[in-house]
């Protein structure tokens, strides 16, 4: 996941910058004209505002997972799946169900799993 996050970061640096360049010519347009029209302290406030909003935003998904796998299994008449996590084995019941995926979080080796089922009928 880390390769796919940096490629899509590297193709939206651009625009980020863009928009980062953009605001901050502009709040200092206003804050040149805050200062001219209303006078020192309003043009310090307009610029504490603009220094404190001023900046890139970089953000990128970093609750994404390292890595991640995907099976596709039938599901057994008895709706029960046996999942081997780590050594561990957890059954999941997705009864009922004509379709699930199932969503296992494994934070940390040593962590016990979260395991998120979603039924579709």
């Amino acid at each position: 996941m880390d390769a796919v996050i940096a490629t899509e970061f590297k193709k939206d640096l651009p625009s980020i910058q863009a928009r980062s360049i953009a605001s901050a010519i502009a709040k200092t347009i206003v804050q040149a004209q805050i200062e001219k029209h209303s006078g020192g302290i309003a043009g310090l406030f307009a610029a504490i505002y603009q220094a404190a909003t001023t900046g890139s935003d970089t953000r990128i998904w970093s609750a994404l997972p390292k890595s991640f796998q995907v099976a596709n299994v039938q599901i057994p008449k008895d709706g029960k799946i046996e999942l081997n996590i780590g050594g561990q084995i957890k059954t999941v019941d997705v009864k009922g169900a004509k379709n699930a995926i199932i969503i296992v979080r494994l934070p940390t080796a040593l962590s016990n799993p979260v395991i998120s089922i979603a039924r579709f009928k």
